[in-house]
């Protein structure tokens, strides 16, 4: 017994430390920085998943910057590469968390961060200020334009058309002659195209245009589909769905999407002194709101936007940092406003309580515990004295036999009905 007694005090003892005892935080192995047509990328390659937080602020030289505080150790860097947006990127040192600090050239017109995997990354699209924004969409456009002109030479830089290496179309071709493939086909070969022809039948030069229409200038349009117009924007997400939630260590904010969209986050001080978190997300919405109140928000709500919207998070406390996730199937943008450090610990410190509790000799089952499987099965032989037949009921007393029926006389039969 007291080995036993000991044994289970091991174990309680060893749950609590694991439970108390972090785990291992990622690190930052990588930093870069680069130009895209709108935007500007900074990107923090990671060894592991990592949670962040990002806030925007003015440094004491009265330059624009950006602080993203990462769940990671790092080894202090600086890159010092200068782009459209960025002008010095330089990483705090820390062993399990680490302070990076974007100083920026100009103020973008929104952030976009985004998790990605394989490696682990977190990515931050400084989109351009909108009159570069329109400027650059303008200088799109019009490459597109001069693309499409007639007699417009082609872009040697530019990927060749998809449809490249299939048959011209007739309307190139010289009167009374043949169409050919002399790069593709070898001498005394009939060009196929395996793909697009059906077995047992012969291939046609239009297999992809209707009767009585005419062929297409892009070869790779699906059928009953109209070619995209370069310039124009594809259609925005639309938000579906709000919902918060209560958690052991946070409070979760999910907004579900009809379809994958961009966002930016900002946390800042509202009107009547409270604190919010504002996220700017690249869909459309109705207007929301959700006043379900819960540990960490007070109230949650989207304002009305055909292509963008902006919801508003007001908060009841400020959380020690915030995780973002990019979730699918369906689409969602997901917050988790974890506990102050306060709250947190101690959540932690009854976390670990219970195990302990759960694993001493001689407790209480947890009446919210599912029954152990061992249920409605006969007792075990520890419970039945040596020597003694273990009885179905225990207050039948010796050498009396039990009766199904205690109302029916010595010598009687015992009667179906009563």
């Amino acid at each position: 017994m007291p080995n036993r007694i000991a044994t289970h005090a091991i174990f309680a003892l060893l749950a609590a430390l694991l439970l108390a005892t972090p785990g291992r935080a990622a690190d930052v192995v990588a930093v870069r920085v680069g130009d895209h047509p709108t935007y500007t990328r900074v990107v923090f390659q990671l060894d592991a998943p990592a949670g962040y937080g990002i806030e925007r602020r003015t440094a004491e030289d009265g330059t624009s910057e950006i602080l993203v505080r990462m769940d990671a150790g790092s080894t202090p860097r600086s890159l010092d590469r200068r782009t459209v947006m960025v002008e010095r990127i330089s990483v705090e040192e820390g062993q399990d968390r680490s302070t990076a600090r974007i100083r920026l050239r100009k103020n973008p017109s929104r952030v976009r961060e985004l998790i990605l995997t394989n490696p682990p990354r977190l990515a931050f699209d400084l989109v351009f200020p909108e009159p570069m924004l329109a400027a650059a969409k303008r200088r799109t456009a019009e490459k597109a334009a001069l693309a499409q002109a007639p007699g417009a030479e082609p872009d040697p830089k530019a990927a060749p058309p998809s449809s490249a290496g299939k048959p011209t179309l007739k309307a190139d071709v010289l009167p009374g002659a043949k169409p050919t493939l002399k790069a593709d086909v070898l001498p005394g070969a009939k060009p196929t195209l395996k793909a697009d022809v059906p077995r047992g039948a012969k291939p046609t030069l239009k297999a992809d245009v209707p009767r009585g229409a005419k062929p297409t200038l892009k070869a790779d349009v699906p059928r009953g589909a109209k070619p995209d117009v370069p310039g124009t924007p594809g259609r925005a997400a639309d938000v579906v769905a709000v919902r918060v939630g209560n958690h052991p260590t946070y409070t979760r904010v999910v907004f579900q999407l009809d379809a994958p969209a961009g966002y930016g986050i900002e946390r800042r001080t509202a009107e009547d002194g409270t604190s919010e978190i504002l996220v700017r997300m690249d869909a459309g919405s109705t207007p929301r709101s959700l006043d379900r109140r819960t540990v960490m928000v007070e109230r949650i709500s989207v304002e009305e936007g055909q292509d963008r919207s902006t919801a508003r998070i007001r908060l009841r406390k400020n959380p020690s940092r915030v995780r973002e996730l990019i979730l699918t199937n369906p689409p969602r943008l997901a917050f988790d406003l974890v506990f102050p450090e306060p709250m947190l610990a101690a959540a932690k410190r009854r976390t670990a309580e219970k195990a302990a509790l759960a694993q001493a000799p001689g407790a209480e089952p947890d009446p919210k515990a599912a029954p152990p499987s061992s249920a409605g099965k006969p007792t075990l032989k520890a419970d039945v004295p040596r020597g003694a037949k273990p009885t179905l009921k225990a207050d039948v007393p010796r050498g009396v036999k039990p009766t199904l029926k205690a109302d029916v006389p010595r010598g009687a039969k015992p009667t179906l009905k009563a």
